[in-house]
């Protein structure tokens, strides 16, 4: 396994989590330090995992076997492969408790893997470490939110891009961009087909950084692209039959 020293994952302990740290040690890869986040007031050792109910059906009604393992929790996955961790109880990354820890860990990079929602402040953004984030939609062309559902009505493909975050959403220098065909069974987009995608840019672009010692970044097309909402639950059931 190796030991990424300037890279450590941020993360909420979130199915996308799950889904990354499988993919990463899948590829004999461990960031320096994994950070993380848990709600106040809860345990730490949180699963990452759907509720099993949850997990049961999405086995029992479609073919998962080329995906992450949804019955693996964050706590298998940090016990069987010596994970180093630290916990902290925050919402978000913006939490003062965070920031006091990146700063502490001092890492050239971060993986962001975040609660849904949760958008960096200027304070995360000024620091030295740099952040990393997958998008599920072809940036610049799908910004916001839900893109890879928009991208299905529009063009039937889907996109991951990584890019390093700035202040501006979804706008830093592209790292990668992936192009994927939609699953068959559509139904997996939100809790398997979208981390997977995600997972796999992920560790495409660490590997190459392995082989090239440094990250190439390219600027975005600087031209005005739309920026997307929540897609309507209409629009988004018409995708999933598309």
């Amino acid at each position: 396994m190796r030991i990424i020293e300037e890279l450590i994952l941020v993360g909420a302990a979130t199915v996308r989590t799950n889904c990354y740290l499988q993919y990463l040690v899948k590829a004999k890869i461990k960031p320096k330090t994994i950070l993380l986040l848990s709600q106040e007031g809860n345990s730490p050792l949180l699963q990452g995992q759907l509720k099993q109910q949850q997990i049961d059906e999405l086995n029992s009604n479609h073919d998962l076997s080329e995906y992450f393992d949804l019955n693996i929790s964050i706590n298998e996955l940090i016990s069987n492969f010596d994970l180093n961790v630290i916990y902290c109880f925050a919402n978000t990354i913006n939490d003062k408790k965070v920031i006091k820890c990146i700063k502490n860990i001092n890492a050239k990079y971060a993986i962001f893997s975040g609660a849904g929602g949760d958008i960096l402040r200027d304070e995360v953004l000024n620091l030295p470490t740099k952040f990393i984030h997958v998008h599920p939609g072809e940036i610049p062309k799908y910004k916001g939110s839900t893109t890879i559902y928009y991208s299905i009505l529009n063009e039937n493909l889907c996109h991951a891009s990584a890019f390093f975050l700035e202040k501006e959403i979804d706008s830093g220098d592209l790292l990668l961009v992936k192009k994927f065909h939609p699953p068959k069974e559509k139904k997996i987009i939100d809790y398997v087909f979208d981390p997977h995608i995600r997972g796999v840019v992920l560790i495409e672009l660490i590997t190459e950084y392995i082989k090239k010692g440094k990250f190439i970044s390219h600027n975005p097309l600087q031209k005005e692209e739309e920026t997307y909402f929540i897609i309507h639950p209409l629009l988004k059931h018409i995708a999933i039959l598309k």
